[in-house]
């Protein structure tokens, strides 16, 4: 996983034509079932941006964590009830925090 990322974070400075952006644009890899692992990538970022589903599966642990770092996340999902639920389940706290989910 990580080389795909270092080729497309390469690429995209390429089509920049930003030599430094591949020096400034960290990647982080994550296990989503490992929580040490998700405070090491919300802790040090300040948006969370994945296209990796089931989101009902994956997602709600980075949701959460993104709520409690005040960390913004986006996501491609179209899992309307796990939608609903993230919104029910975090908003208030994501208020207190300013995260955007």
């Amino acid at each position: 996983r990580a080389e795909r990322l270092e080729k497309i974070r390469k690429e995209l400075a390429d089509e920049c034509g930003s030599a430094n952006l591949a020096s400034d644009i960290d990647i982080i890899v994550a296990d989503t079932s490992n929580e040490e692992s998700l405070h090491n990538l919300v802790s040090n970022t300040r948006v969370v941006v994945t296209s990796v589903g089931p989101f009902a599966l994956y997602g709600t642990p980075v949701v959460k964590f993104c709520v409690a770092y005040g960390t913004n996340y986006a996501d491609t999902t179209g899992e309307v009830d796990w939608v609903r639920q993230m919104i029910y389940r975090f908003h208030d706290d994501a208020q207190r925090t300013g995260a955007r989910i």
